[in-house]
């Protein structure tokens, strides 16, 4: 019953969001990123954001939090930090968490859980797994190369035996 609003940085993108499942997609370029996403949410504030660019997208983000909303970032794709003041937080009642994968391993049972609910749902159908590109091993730079250009869609695979 959520509404999901998807950022991605160009027209290929947002429509593979939509295609997804979200109900609206935003440029994440947007000259005022605020209000994009709060015009895709009827103008309402969000209650939940996962964040994964960092920079001025987290700042933003996070402005447009509801009070009691939450942001989970998961990664600094921008490579620039953020610093939460925690006034903001108390005078909006917001929360902000981060989340490293890594930590994940210390708790197996989690893990496993939630690894076998996720292929489940990739087995089912019921969740697509984007494959973006397959590149020989040989040729590990040009996925780099793209990744770095940002013109790649879902995950790349690196085959060894090509």
């Amino acid at each position: 019953g959520a509404k999901v609003i998807g950022l991605a940085s160009s027209e290929s993108k947002r429509e593979l969001v939509t295609r997804l499942g979200a109900d609206a997609a935003v440029d994440s370029r947007a000259d005022d990123l605020g209000e994009a996403i709060l015009e895709a949410n009827g103008g309402k504030p969000v209650d939940v954001v996962l964040e994964m660019a960092g920079g001025d997208a987290f700042d933003a983000t996070l402005a447009v939090l509801a009070p009691f909303g939450r942001l989970v970032t998961f990664g600094i794709a921008s490579g620039k930090t953020n610093q939460v003041r925690t006034r903001e937080l108390m005078q909006t009642s917001r929360a902000v968490v981060g989340f490293w994968l890594m930590h994940l391993f210390t708790k197996p049972e989690l893990l496993r859980s939630g690894i076998g609910e996720l292929l489940g749902l990739v087995a089912s159908g019921d969740l697509e797994v984007v494959i973006g590109g397959v590149y020989p091993l040989a040729d590990v730079a040009k996925a780099h190369e793209d990744l770095r250009a940002r013109t790649t869609n879902g995950k790349l695979l690196l085959d060894p035996s090509a």
